[in-house]
């Protein structure tokens, strides 16, 4: 016995969850304040979003915050002071920018990538390949 008439025509659709649109609440990254549109969060998908999860992601030291599980988040504390060849530095940036970005399913390779130290700042650009096409990416 079913629950449905013997001459219904139900489509049914299995959607796994690499079918879900990938979504974010959006971000000024200038301030890194939240951006509203009629009092409410404004939400931005696909590539849109995922450049928001990589700025949060790159934002935020891994293991801290009680809200993220333990692998979301750069681990950027085992580099900071410690004195490393400029050499040195820019690999363990590559390296662990490499290992938070790809935490994420929708990001599926990293291209390009550059690292450039200049006395206490690092510019990290590369082109991120993800589900939804490329993008680049400069933090």
């Amino acid at each position: 016995m079913s629950i449905f008439p013997k001459d219904s025509n139900i489509e049914i659709k299995v959607i796994n969850d690499t079918d879900e649109v990938f979504k974010e609440y959006a971000i000024n990254f200038d301030t890194g304040q939240m951006i509203y549109k009629d009092g409410k969060n404004l939400i931005v998908t696909e590539n849109d979003a995922l450049k928001v999860w990589i700025w949060k992601t790159l934002k935020t030291e891994k293991v801290t915050y009680e809200a993220y599980d333990l692998e979301y988040g750069i681990e950027l504390e085992k580099i900071i002071g410690k004195g490393y060849s400029t050499e040195l530095a820019e690999s363990e940036l590559r390296r662990i920018t490499k290992e938070a970005i790809s935490y994420n399913k929708y990001i599926l390779d990293m291209q390009d990538f550059s690292v450039i130290v200049e006395g206490s700042k690092a510019t990290i650009t590369f082109t991120a390949i993800t589900k939804y096409g490329e993008m680049n990416i400069i933090v």
